[in-house]
């Protein structure tokens, strides 16, 4: 089964996975397509939508309207991938969930996409408990070598990939979902007791004569306000969740068929 950890290292993977876009020229200018989201920060609406896919997971129209945020009807009026942009960028194929009307609010909503993108993760996982390709019991990696893909291309590409009846060139693209599911699995194995150590803090001696300033800060405060107690703390510090790789390991935070 496949733990909250190693959901966390394939959302990164994912994420890594399709941020080869650049976003600026040779001169640092913001290429066509580009725009600034409701943070500030730029994100991509072009004509190429369709095939770089929506958000920091590069989702796809039918991922949306999975997911619940964009109308089924939606998928009517796209007839080729050049029309992604125009109908995501129309507020009337946008259902309002989440309090989401508009393809920059989305887009400005990075939690809201990942919890999407758990979404089509789980969704994925029981298509594929459903159509007799996991069984439950057979180890983090192999699930996750058949999840990453359905989840970005939908389960039935994935089960049509295991037949042997999909072309060339939607095999090499599934197989490199596929190993970059088993190398966010890998990453965690190898790297977990490292990500979950917090490295101590260096003391510090003598830098201060505690007793001469908390006496001190007691006679500026005054009778008026209680005296603080000075003691030492320590901070209730939550890990944060691991990453993964993608073959050249990088940090980081598709197209499923409908």
């Amino acid at each position: 089964m496949i733990s909250p950890q190693q959901v966390t290292a394939m959302l990164a993977q994912q994420a890594a996975a399709i941020d080869i876009y650049p976003a600026f020229d040779d001169n640092g200018a913001s290429l066509p397509g580009w725009q600034l989201n409701l943070n500030g920060s730029l994100v991509y609406i072009g004509s190429e939508l369709g095939v770089r896919g929506v958000g920091i997971y590069g989702q796809s129209v039918s991922s949306l309207i999975l997911t619940g945020y964009v109308k089924s009807a939606a998928l009517n009026l796209i007839l080729n991938d050049s029309l992604v942009s125009t109908v995501l960028g129309s507020p009337a194929v946008w259902t309002g969930q989440n309090g989401i009307t508009s393809l920059i609010e989305y887009l400005s909503n990075e939690d809201l996409q990942t919890l999407a993108q758990i979404d089509l993760m789980q969704g994925a996982y029981q298509g594929l408990l459903d159509a007799g390709v996991l069984t439950g019991d057979q180890g983090a990696r192999f699930e996750a070598t058949y999840v990453q893909p359905a989840a970005r291309y939908g389960v039935d590409l994935v089960i049509a990939w295991i037949q042997g009846q999909v072309d060339s060139g939607t095999d090499t693209v599934l197989t490199t979902a596929a190993r970059q599911g088993q190398y966010a699995i890998d990453f965690i194995a190898s790297n977990a007791t490292a990500i979950l150590t917090v490295p101590a803090v260096p003391g510090y001696v003598n830098t201060a004569v505690r007793t001469t300033l908390d006496q001190g800060a007691v006679t500026a405060l005054g009778e008026k306000i209680p005296a603080p107690v000075f003691a030492t703390q320590v901070a209730n510090v939550t890990i944060p969740a691991t990453t993964n790789e993608d073959g050249v390991f990088r940090f980081a935070p598709g197209q499923p068929q409908a």
